[in-house]
């Protein structure tokens, strides 16, 4: 591996490594912004997530990377009843790795949720890569209170 690419991947892991909380919106260093949310109403679990421009993430029917998923934690008594709903993808040609299937920008991932008291807790699993670049496959766990 070049020096460059050595450079490349250190960034990127210096960059999504430096992850920090502030309330209920969750950041991933620069890389992206996640901001979990339950609706009382429609008893729908919901993560957004803000992609920096030039980043992608993985999506459903990806063979090389590692797809966005969204974990229940049995905790409190909730549990995902139904499909996760996540979303589609792109295929897309990159550099390194040739033909992928990516999600770029603003998407969110939802599950409905039921049996539970208190706070829903949970994990969305995300993998964030730039064309040259992957970080590797992280969870980021997150609480949401129920009111």
């Amino acid at each position: 591996m070049s020096a460059r690419k050595y450079l490349q991947v250190g960034f990127l892991f210096l960059v999504f490594t430096s992850a920090c909380e502030a309330g209920n919106r969750q950041t991933l260093g620069d890389a992206a912004t996640f901001a979990p949310a339950y609706d009382k109403k429609t008893k729908i679990l919901s993560v957004h997530v803000k992609l920096r421009d030039g980043l992608h993430a993985y999506a459903p029917g990806e063979t090389i990377g590692k797809p966005v998923t969204l974990v229940v934690k049995p905790q409190n008594g909730w549990k995902a009843s139904g499909d996760v709903q996540l979303p589609k993808g792109k295929e897309k040609n990159l550099k390194t790795s040739g033909k992928s299937v990516i999600i770029e920008g603003d998407f969110d991932v939802k599950t409905h949720v039921e049996g539970g008291r208190g706070p829903v807790l949970g994990e969305l699993h995300l993998q964030v890569c730039s064309e040259d670049a992957c970080d590797r496959p992280r969870i980021h766990p997150f609480e949401v209170q129920v009111n």
